[in-house]
């Protein structure tokens, strides 16, 4: 019997995948103001990937095969009204994701990243007019029900929207979230850095479920080394423990 409970707390323990995730920091065209190496207005936003374990990867100098080998996710910064990614790059990051990489955009502002949406048959409204908060109408297990938590609501501040193509996943009626299959990977539109800055500015990554659904996002890599979460460390002691007080009985 004691081998049979130790099998149970080995079964019931997960595991959460630590992520290189590869981002801009100061590249032409980003609002570096809002990047995950610099953090000056997503300080809070960085320290959780931190905490879980992810790591971050400077794409400054370009996107290509080489650069991409040693990431898990990519997530692309909120940038200014230009093109900020060549057709090069969108080619890269459709493979990156075709083989299992996860791709998450931070698409507010109107025609950054119009090519890459384009690339995928999607494409994005600039600031239609969608208030906060914006309830969850579609389940996605892994966001919307992930390993941190479930998400109901998250708060916004003049977002964007997206229009998704057959197969895509609006996460809600407005499509400020929009999720796509795409091979073996997987692509996340957001369409509001405000839901996620803080500690200054909007401030979003604290309201609603907004912490929860910024954790479950990056907790989508399933590659990387698996870094336990504390309560599967609890639950695999705790066996052990069992198991050997069995043993000398």
């Amino acid at each position: 019997m004691s081998r049979t409970f130790f099998v149970i707390l080995i079964v019931l323990s997960t595991t959460l995948s630590a992520a290189t995730i590869g981002t801009f920091n100061n590249r032409s065209g980003i609002l570096s103001s809002f990047s995950l190496i610099s953090a000056q207005n997503m300080e809070t936003a960085r320290n959780l990937l931190v905490s879980d374990g992810h790591n971050f990867q400077n794409l400054d100098s370009g996107i290509n095969s080489t650069s991409l080998a040693s990431v898990d996710a990519v997530y692309l910064t909120i940038a200014s009204s230009a093109s900020v990614i060549n057709g090069s790059e969108v080619s890269s990051l459709n493979s990156f994701v075709n083989t299992g990489g996860l791709l998450v955009v931070q698409g507010d502002l109107d025609n950054a990243y119009d090519n890459l949406y384009s690339s995928l048959g999607a494409s994005h409204n600039f600031f239609p007019g969608v208030n906060s908060p914006v309830s969850v109408t579609t389940s996605f297990a892994p966001l919307t029900n992930g390993p941190f938590g479930t998400v109901n609501s998250f708060f916004v501040s003049t977002p964007s929207t997206f229009n998704l193509p057959v197969g895509g996943i609006k996460l809600d009626t407005n499509g400020v979230i929009g999720v796509l299959q795409v091979g073996q990977g997987t692509v996340v539109l957001l369409g509001d850095v405000n839901s996620f800055d803080g500690p200054t500015n909007a401030n979003g990554i604290v309201k609603e479920d907004n912490t929860t659904l910024w954790r479950n996002i990056f907790a989508l890599t399933n590659s990387g080394n698996a870094v336990p979460e504390p309560s599967s460390i609890l639950l695999f002691c705790l066996g052990g423990i069992f198991f050997a007080w069995q043993r000398t009985k």
